[in-house]
């Protein structure tokens, strides 16, 4: 049987991996103070996914930083050695304006 999927998330900074245990705890607690947990226990109705964003973010910043070493080297267009910089003025300059 489907259940109801109940995301939590955590607010800005570093939290342990297992953060989101204290809160699946209180909302387990707090729907069992109702009568309707004798008829339809949480477990076979909800289930509690976390989301953990940091560690997108984190390899995120990881790809930045590698790709902002390799970035002086692309920005060569050539062996006169003009940058990309240039020749996109270069070539804004020769492009009508729509």
């Amino acid at each position: 049987m489907a259940k109801h999927a109940i995301f939590v998330a955590h607010c800005i900074g570093c939290h342990a991996v297992n953060w989101w245990k204290v809160v699946a705890k209180t909302i387990v607690c707090l729907y069992g103070r109702y009568e309707i947990p004798q008829l339809l226990p949480f477990k076979n109705q909800f289930e509690i996914k976390p989301l953990n964003y940091n560690v997108e973010f984190d390899t995120l910043r990881e790809s930045s930083d590698s790709a902002a070493i390799e970035v002086p080297a692309l920005m060569k267009l050539g062996p006169s050695g003009a940058s990309a910089l240039q020749g996109l003025t270069a070539w804004a300059a020769h492009t009508p304006a729509s």
